[in-house]
């Protein structure tokens, strides 16, 4: 694998995000000189016309897709049809447009979403076909899911080199990944306690239940401190 990017161009969609910052990070350390983020302000990657014009303007390789129209429990209750076709579209139009420049590799990046509502804990991959996602967050999920069905798709007819990775939005807390926990007052027009999370990737601030010491905790990042 070494020296495998550095000859390579690499788009990362969403790579201004939390998750493209490790990537970018990643693709840096093993010898990527080439990696091209297309920010919202020039590329709207739901609509096709701008999908052609970036693969035509930034020629890449490898596209590795973390883009996606996210947000809470809220958001995903009012506006589940706007998440369900924004992110299926991106996803859908990506990869087709991908096939059709011959591009070398597509990479998806899944979402905890897109399992099913009463998935036994921890989570397996071979559980993700077995019920429906919860409610609130089902649009977003399946949309999310598709990406899987057509890349396997893509790779039986077309032989088009595209894959899904499926993610997990947990972290250890206390001891397992030398973390620690900072608590802020309780705010009130809140429901819960604002905290950060000191650890080996970072500090971060995020809202959430307080977590017990040693216990898996499932939790939505707001913004990383440091």
């Amino acid at each position: 694998m070494s020296g495998f990017f550095e000859d390579r161009r690499v788009v990362v969609t969403g790579g201004a995000g939390f998750l493209g910052s490790y990537v970018i990070d990643g693709l840096e350390k093993r010898g990527c000189k080439i990696i091209l983020v297309p920010k919202i302000e020039e590329y709207d990657l739901v609509q096709m016309d701008n999908i052609i014009r970036m693969y035509a303007e930034m020629k890449p390789d490898i596209v590795i897709h973390l883009a996606a129209v996210v947000g809470g429990i809220g958001a995903n209750r009012e506006h589940p049809g706007e998440f369900f076709y924004k992110n299926l579209m991106m996803g859908v139009q990506l990869i087709e447009q991908g096939r059709l420049h011959n591009i070398e590799k597509f990479v998806a990046i899944g979402t905890i979403c897109a399992y099913p509502k009463f998935t036994p804990v921890p989570f397996k991959e071979d559980k993700l076909w077995n019920g429906y996602p919860e409610e609130t967050n089902a649009p977003y999920g399946l949309a999310k899911k598709m990406l899987l069905v057509q890349s396997q798709s893509y790779r039986a007819e077309f032989g088009f080199n595209s894959i899904f990775c499926r993610t997990l939005q947990t972290c250890f807390i206390c001891g397992l990944l030398r973390l620690s926990i900072q608590r802020y007052p309780q705010d009130k027009k809140c429901k819960y306690r604002r905290f950060r999370i000191i650890s080996e990737m970072g500090i971060y601030e995020i809202n959430s239940d307080p977590p017990k010491a040693g216990t898996l905790m499932t939790c939505h990042f707001s913004k990383r401190l440091e």
